[in-house]
Order: C-alpha cells, then structure tokens, then sequence
C-alpha cells in the first residue's frame, strides 16, 4: 500500500507486474547493471538504452517514438528493452528474483493511450488533406482613372533595436513547448548531451539553433531558455 501511495499512476498499457519490478531494481540497484557491457563494441550505450527502458515503461511514449527519438529501428528498440529487463532480472537477490518469471517482465505495453490515439488520427487528417485548392475566377473590372493627389511624406520610424541571438531563438522556438513527447528535465538534457556528443564525434560544431531544430524535429517539448542557459 505504501508503495502504490509513493508512485504515480501506470502510464497506459503498461503491466503493474512490470512496474513494481522496475521498483524492485531500483531498490536492490539492480538498474546499475544496464551500464555494464555484455562484451566489448564502440556501439554500446548504456545511458540511451537506460533512458529508452525508463522512457518505455513510465510515460505514454510508444517504441515508434523513441525510434524517431534516437534514430535507431522499432526492432532495435523492443531489443534494447528486453535485453535490459533481463539483465536486471538476473542482477536481483534470488528470494526477489523469484517473485518475476521472465515472461512476466518481457511483456510490452499493450494498445495506445487515449492522447496517442488522438495523435495518430490527427496526423492522418493533415495528410490526408488536398493539397491543391479551387482557383477563383476572378474578374477585374475597369475603372476609370482616378486623379492622384499628392501623398504626405511619411514619418519615418526610429530604427529598432537589433535583437540578440538568444532573443530571436526564445520568440521563434517558444511555441516548442506543445510537443508531443514531455520529458523531465534530467532525460531532456541526457538527450541533448547525447545529441551534442553524437554531432561532435561526426566533427560538427553545435549551436542552440541547432538543439532546437533537433528537439522540434522529434516532436519534444522544451523551453528554449532552459537550452540556452544548459549551453552556456
């Protein structure tokens, strides 16, 4: 009862089973065990398949969205999943572990969420949308001319103060905040710092402009400003 008063409500689909193994792992630190490699590659990454699992299984996220997210395959994604469910399964205290048969933790979340289905049509409708409109005819009635007088000069407008870059990123990016995806601040800036290192080892420079053109990309909501003070 105590524990049931302490969390949150079960994102939709996901198995109270599931959940309190989650918390079980958590509480025997078996959640250490994502971070260790199970052989030696340059492509483990065990902060991103830690945040997939937590994304999975405690917000509305579906696996499509987290592929887009980390551009990586919904196959790949469901892999990461499983693997990692197991890898904690094993890593708990037997008396615990016994509690979890393993086809009990590898269940994924079934159907959508009220929000997700209303995505889904929602996008439909907008591609499903014509693209051409009808032309008007439009008729253009003579006129006779008309005699010009003189217009007054007009008065000209002192001239605006330039805006600064980080002003012209908070207007044009501050509409970001109605994404689909909301994260908290600690896997919102584990996204970013992955992002950044991911450019970065490609040679590219990253600017703020170019995290929020990323984040916006992906459907995530986000405070311009919290991006601008994270990269300074």
């Amino acid at each position: 009862m105590e524990r049931e008063k302490q969390t949150p409500p079960l994102p939709h689909g996901v198995s109270p089973i599931v959940r309190n193994f989650l918390l079980d792992c958590i509480s025997y630190g078996a959640v250490s065990e994502l971070m260790v490699s199970p052989r030696k590659t340059d492509n483990f990454n065990p902060k991103r398949n830690r945040n997939i699992i937590g994304l999975y299984f405690g917000s509305e996220a579906t696996s499509y969205e987290l592929a887009k997210m980390y551009g990586i395959s919904r196959n790949r994604v469901t892999q990461i999943i499983k693997e990692g469910m197991l890898k904690m399964h094993s890593a708990l205290p037997d008396e615990i572990r016994d509690k979890y048969s393993e086809e009990e933790i590898l269940k994924m979340k079934t159907g959508h969420s009220p929000r997700t289905i209303e995505r889904f049509i929602g996008v439909r409708k907008a591609n499903s949308q014509p693209v051409q409109e009808k032309q008007k005819k439009v008729v253009v009635k003579k006129e006779r001319p008309k005699k010009i007088k003189a217009k007054a000069k007009p008065r000209i407008k002192p001239a605006e103060k330039p805006k600064s870059p980080e002003e012209i990123i908070i207007e044009k990016y501050s509409s970001s905040t109605n994404g689909i995806i909301s994260l908290s601040e600690v896997s919102l800036q584990n996204l970013i710092e992955e992002f950044i290192a991911r450019e970065r080892k490609k040679k590219r420079s990253v600017t703020a402009e170019d995290v929020c053109k990323h984040l916006q990309y992906m459907g995530i909501s986000f405070d311009p400003e919290f991006i601008l003070e994270m990269l300074k």
